[in-house]
């Protein structure tokens, strides 16, 4: 069993974004992964995802218009796909990810990211997370 990080972004339909992560929830499910959604949508991050779960993964799946800029992430073996390929077949997609986590080279332990990094990290979610509150609170009005 695997343990996916799942990021999905679709900067202009929501719903397209929310259809894909159920689909990819479920299609995860079924083949016994252990997965991590994060949904990214124009109102904000729906589901964040935490150090933990960040030092957990094994492999990464980005579905849309993801843009990455967290360089715990660029340590893990990852694929992209889009939001259509995703919802047409997402065991296809989630197979794609398994092989090219299968047939990257292990090292045995996995090289964590320095203290610095960590608590930039941990930053800039919190932050992400705060900014997501605030947008909604300000909708709300």
């Amino acid at each position: 069993m695997s343990k996916l990080l799942i990021i999905v972004d679709d900067k202009h339909k929501e719903t397209h974004a929310l259809l894909a992560a159920e689909v990819l929830r479920k299609a995860a499910s079924e083949l016994k992964h252990s997965f991590c959604i994060e949904v990214r949508t124009p109102q904000g991050v729906i589901t964040d995802i935490t150090p933990a779960m960040l030092n957990d993964a094994e492999s990464l799946l980005l579905v849309g218009d993801v843009e990455i800029d967290d360089p715990a992430l660029t340590n893990l073996p990852t694929i992209t796909a889009s939001i259509n390929e995703v919802l047409d077949t997402p065991s296809k997609v989630l197979e794609r990810l398994s092989k090219s986590t299968d047939s990257s080279p292990q090292t045995g332990k996995k090289s964590l990211p320095s203290p610095l990094v960590q608590r930039v990290s941990l930053i800039h979610l919190w932050l992400l997370r705060a900014y997501s509150w605030a947008r909604r609170i300000w909708v709300m009005r």
